[in-house]
């Protein structure tokens, strides 16, 4: 079927430039007009469809409401605007990409008057490519969707925050790093006493620290400034309440960063720890006491031994001597003396350690302070142990330089501790090697080191050793002595204001070492 109206070329040109769809129906809906952007994106040329009925073309329209629109238009004028029927286009239009997706599209329909054919005014449809404006909306409601949710679970966690901090009984703070400024919530100002919240409650938040702790927590905040975001703060420290009491306070944030300003802020929370660390304190004092009973027990059951076999030896040996007087030989019964004379002198020292350690607990041992050579004790020492160490055939290298050794000390007190640790290396020295004994100076203290060459300390017992009632554990089956020694030196060195301690040797043996003042500080202060 022929048309009755006949477009003009320019008209058509103008059309077929249109970055739009463009059908013209005339009254007979007749396709007078099919632009090249429909033949672009449908499989109908327009030279093949011009002239064809629209009906004809596209059936399943029949009696719906394009086709409705349309009749209306072309008896009427009626204008309309049609976009997806049913989520459905209405033509069978493709984007030209690999998947050949259908274009969504929106129609307005309108009424076209045209010199040429007044009596016979068309039908122009306008089909426009709406299927990016339709993803930007699916995506916008997804967005709208995915925002209400997270607001949702938002006021979800807020709740449950704010109830964990309610049952946690923990304050928020937030401090401003740049600008050294901190902001409190009620809950946090109330846990550290500030009564007054202010802008910057940083100066009262200051003023609440303990003198001990002030400079370690201001530390931790100006600290702060030289970390990358994300990096988290956890301390405790202490603050005096208004009723002078020592509360325990505990500080965790993490570092935020502002992307607008490249400001720093540390957010976090503030919890009152007291109660906690009375807690701890009490088990810790429990687990030291048992430690220390368990220690005892030991310490009295090898003390127990060690008592009874000098006494052991005393006895034996003199019923020997007095059995076989009249019949054994002098050198036998010399024999026997002898070690009469060691079992007591064992037990003297046995009895005499446990006489020191008493007068130290209850605090009665008496210190004579006056000026000595460490030097001139040393070499006393190694002259009363000459014999033992001709005997084991180990020999002593003294290593002091030209510096007098002159401190103030108590010379019987500090000669015991010589001897002590002069005797425990002999003890593990195995025989023809050797013992170093060394002066050092510093600046205020005068050191002494033992040096021997046995089987060294295990590395968790170094401190303990000098602890009352401890002795390492390889020597706990009580071939190292009664475990009171070093504990004596460790008290006669404290009250000469000093300390005493030990190390493993590099290759073999232990170093026991102790530093005493020159001068005492009564002394210093008579000076």
């Amino acid at each position: 079927m022929s048309s009755q109206v006949s477009l003009p070329a320019d008209l058509i040109t103008l059309i077929n430039s249109f970055n739009f769809g463009v059908i013209i129906l005339d009254q007979q809906r007749t396709i007078v007009c099919w632009n090249a952007w429909m033949a672009k994106h449908s499989e109908f040329q327009s030279e093949y469809i011009e002239d064809m009925a629209f009906d004809e073309l596209f059936p399943e329209l029949r009696n719906q409401r394009l086709h409705q629109a349309i009749i209306a238009n072309l008896e009427s004028g009626l204008p309309a605007k049609i976009s997806n029927i049913l989520n459905k286009s209405p033509f069978p239009l493709y984007a030209q990409n690999k998947t050949k997706t259908r274009i969504q599209q929106e129609l307005s329909i309108t009424r076209l008057n045209l010199e040429s054919c007044k009596e016979h005014p068309c039908c122009m449809i306008n089909i426009n490519d709406v299927s990016a404006a339709r993803l930007r909306e699916n995506a916008l409601e997804n967005q709208v969707k995915e925002r209400k949710k997270a607001e949702q679970y938002l006021l979800k966690r807020t709740h449950q925050l704010q109830s964990a901090l309610y049952v946690s009984k923990a304050g928020i703070f937030c401090f401003n790093i740049n600008k050294n400024q901190l902001f409190l919530d009620d809950k946090a100002a109330q846990i550290i006493h500030i009564t007054e919240i202010t802008e910057n409650a940083l100066e009262a938040f200051t003023e609440t620290l303990h003198p001990e702790d002030k400079i370690r927590v201001i530390g931790f905040l100006q600290n702060a400034i030289y970390q990358n975001a994300s990096y988290s703060l956890d301390f405790e420290y202490r603050i005096i309440s208004p009723d002078d009491e020592i509360q325990w306070i505990a500080m965790k944030g993490v570092i935020d960063l502002n992307s607008l300003d490249g400001s720093k802020f540390i957010n976090g929370v503030i919890v009152d720890i007291s109660q906690h660390k009375a807690h701890q304190d009490l088990l810790r004092e429990k687990q030291a006491a048992e430690i220390a009973n368990r220690a005892k027990s030991a310490f009295l059951a090898n003390m127990s031994h060690e008592l009874r076999t000098p006494l052991h030896g005393i006895l034996s040996f003199s019923k020997l001597g007095k059995n076989r007087a009249e019949t054994a030989a002098p050198k036998k019964l010399a024999s026997y003396f002898e070690r009469i004379n060691q079992s007591g002198q064992r037990l003297y020292t046995l009895l005499n350690d446990l006489l020191d350690l008493s007068k130290i607990e209850a605090g009665k041992m008496e210190f004579k302070f006056a000026k000595h050579d460490l030097q001139a004790l040393i070499k006393q020492v190694i002259n009363e142990q000459h014999a033992r160490l001709d005997e084991l055939g180990i020999k002593i290298n003294l290593q002091f330089d030209e510096a007098p050794s002159i401190a103030e000390m108590d010379s019987v007190r500090i000669t015991q501790v010589l001897l002590n640790l002069l005797s425990n290396a002999m003890k593990y020295t195995e025989p023809f090697e050797n013992i170093t004994l060394r002066i050092k100076h510093h600046d205020e203290m005068l050191e002494c080191l033992v040096t021997d060459q046995g089987m060294g300390i295990p590395d968790n017992e170094v401190e303990k050793i000098f602890e009352k009632f401890q002795q390492s554990s390889l020597t706990a089956d009580g071939s190292g002595g009664s475990g009171l020694g070093l504990t004596i030196c460790k008290e006669i060195i404290e009250h000469h204001h000093g300390y005493i301690g030990a190390f493993n040797n590099k290759i073999k043996g232990a170093t026991f070492f102790f530093q005493i003042p020159y001068l005492q500080p009564e002394q210093i202060d008579e000076d």
